[in-house]
């Protein structure tokens, strides 16, 4: 199997999901995961680590 690398300064920015239980979602990122509550202006929750926006849960859907 070949390795392979990628750059030291490469990130990723903000993970956005769709999901069908927000309270559920929100309670296995805070407590498990260990993201915290941000601010929001909508019916999305905000959640990230040292004020950094990592997750955006997007409640209201359906089914996946």
């Amino acid at each position: 199997m070949q390795t392979q690398s990628i750059a030291a300064k490469t990130g990723m920015g903000t993970v956005e999901l769709a999901v069908t239980d927000a309270n559920r979602a929100l309670r296995f990122y805070r407590d498990y995961v260990g993201l915290r509550p941000l601010p929001s202006d909508g019916p999305e929750l905000r959640l990230g680590a040292a004020g950094r926006e990592l997750v955006v849960l997007q409640p209201g859907v359906e089914h996946p």
